[in-house]
């Protein structure tokens, strides 16, 4: 698979992710199509933020919906139109008169012949238009093989010429001769105009029976003028119909659409922007070590460096890493790139917590990163980074757009004016700064949903490691002494770990093989106890039957809860 083809998103979810800032942005946009809140709305995102398959997801979610409710019709229906505006050639009214035909097929008997009429009258209309577009063509083509001399003749003759041309052609279509004498006439705009507010009619009378989501995808691969040009073209269908139409953008598109005078007019008619941002380091450092399953804190210094906190870019990481019995950077990963990330990251951190930087929007300030990162690159290189090098970076960023050159400029500023720090820090560790950001569970929350997961692991370096990475979300350990009869060397001791918070699935890692035993590393068990004492983490201590073990608990975990709440009130 082409990497660029990878759904980050869909990755994330898959693995039982939902990070906080993104799902807010999630919610916001399926109360818009649950509510059928018609408008204009703006998409923005760094490439590989999920935009495309979170506008995919919540289509998939209406199709489903759709067959359960197969041959009834229901005022809820929601139908989708998911368009890749790849080129200025896209012809979105062409694609939207097709997709309301679809819908009509799907519901023939509620929306009634008269309906259908009108749609075959628009399509007539359009292919007539189609064959001018091909008369005017082949005219043009002649006019440029002509002399000079002969100019002026066949200019005359345009007139003549395309209205009998048409009039063999439109034999096949389906319009009276008012109707084709009239279309002669008006010029290519009026008639797109004449459709455009036909299709308009009609998506006012199919939005009392259904919602109409259209996504117009990938139309940052425009350039300003083509952008222009379509949303220019295409303004009466994109303001007056009844239709929840979404323009999916990458941020630099975004940043223009919102704060560039030349896209003013449509700004005025937008309903909402809604961007779907980066992980920030704080975001960052709660989810990933989970998501790649590392607890090595300078790995994940370097991975954000790199990563900037793109979802597609730690996605492509996972390969790598997602190991929970080497909860750290692989042994062929280079060493001495890794530390010139760590150092870049520090400086990286350092400059973007300036206050300026901070305040700005999200959009603003992830291009403000993707600058300052930009001269960072260099300065990993030469050690520094010239003024005249600063500026050329900035090029590669400036716009007709005042607002986000002036940023740039604020921000340049701030480089230059930027001293690196000589303080020097003690060692830092994943728990420790989790602990900058985050407090331990103060409070039991049992869930009924832990997924468990087996860990073949009897290393107790591992379990901390676990217990550290999930700092925030431990609910509690269950220490387990479990016996059988085959020989003098029968009892092990057990950890049970239950976790779970509000950004990803709940989980109970189920360590089956001990940590300790009665012939072997049996003060494990009491170093157990005092670590998760001295850490204030939750736990209880059981014995189960002889040949009982946790594993044959880890579906009815709720018998334990009465035990937890007899240990500790607060419970």
């Amino acid at each position: 698979m082409n990497i660029n083809d990878m759904k980050p998103l869909k990755e994330i979810k898959k693995e039982g992710f939902y990070p906080a800032t993104l799902s807010g942005r999630i919610s916001d946009i399926e109360d818009i199509v649950k509510n059928f809140a018609t408008g204009i709305y703006v998409i923005g995102g760094d490439r590989g933020s999920g935009k495309t398959t979170l506008m995919n997801s919540i289509e998939n979610q209406s199709s489903k919906k759709r067959a359960q409710n197969y041959g009834f019709i229901v005022a809820e229906s929601e139908y989708f139109l998911h368009l890749n505006v790849t080129n200025k050639d896209t012809d979105l009214l062409r694609e939207l008169i097709l997709f309301l035909e679809q819908i009509y097929v799907e519901n023939a008997e509620k929306l009634g012949k008269e309906i259908l009429n009108r749609i075959e009258n628009i399509k007539e209309k359009v292919l007539f238009d189609i064959y001018l577009e091909e008369i005017e063509e082949e005219i043009r083509g002649e006019s440029e093989t002509s002399t000079s001399n002969f100019i002026f003749g066949i200019k005359a003759s345009i007139s003549e010429f395309m209205f009998s041309k048409a009039s063999l052609e439109a034999n096949s279509i389906k319009l009276n001769n008012d109707e084709i004498r009239n279309r002669k006439i008006k010029s290519p705009r009026q008639r797109r105009e004449d459709v455009a507010e036909e299709v308009v009619k009609l998506f006012a009378i199919f939005s009392d029976n259904f919602s109409i989501v259209v996504v117009l995808d990938e139309l940052d691969k425009l350039d300003d003028i083509s952008l222009e040009h379509f949303i220019e073209e295409n303004k009466v269908v994109l303001v007056e119909s009844s239709v929840i139409f979404f323009l999916v953008v990458d941020s630099q598109k975004y940043v223009n659409l919102k704060y560039d005078k030349k896209y003013s007019a449509l700004d005025n008619l937008i309903r909402e922007y809604i961007f779907l941002p980066r992980m920030n380091w704080q975001e960052f450092i709660l989810v990933v070590p989970k998501l790649l399953k590392i607890s090595s804190l300078n790995t994940l210094q370097s991975i954000y460096y790199r990563s900037k906190g793109n979802f597609r870019e730690i996605i492509k990481l996972k390969k790598d890493y997602n190991d929970y019995y080497s909860l750290s950077e692989k042994r062929n990963k280079s060493d001495s790139l890794r530390n010139k990330n760590i150092y870049s990251f520090k400086i990286l951190i350092e400059i973007i917590t300036n206050e300026y930087i901070m305040d700005l929007p999200e959009v603003l300030n992830e291009i403000a990163i993707d600058f300052i990162h930009d001269a960072l690159e260099i300065v990993s290189i030469n050690s520094y980074i010239t003024e005249q090098e600063l500026l050329e970076i900035q090029k590669g960023y400036l716009s007709s757009n005042n607002v986000l050159n002036s940023v740039l400029n604020r921000v340049k500023e701030v480089l230059l004016n930027y001293v690196v720090s000589n303080k020097v820090e003690e060692r830092g560790t994943l728990k420790k700064e989790l602990a900058k950001y985050y407090e331990p569970k103060s409070y039991f929350s049992f869930s009924k949903n832990y997924k468990h997961i087996e860990l073949e692991t009897t290393e107790i370096g591992t379990l901390y490691q676990l217990l550290d990475m999930y700092y925030e979300s431990v609910d509690g350990v269950i220490i387990c002494k479990e016996t059988n009869e085959d020989s003098f060397y029968n009892t092990s001791y057990t950890a049970t770990i239950l976790i779970s918070n509000n950004y990803m699935n709940s989980l109970v890692f189920v360590n089956k093989r001990g940590f300790a035993w009665n012939f072997e590393e049996g003060m494990r068990y009491g170093e157990m106890q005092q670590y998760l004492k001295d850490r204030q983490i939750k736990y209880i201590d059981i014995e189960l039957p002889t040949t009982e073990t946790m594993l044959e608990h880890v579906n009815d975990l709720e018998v334990f809860s009465d035990m937890f709440k007899e240990k500790y009130n607060d419970y």
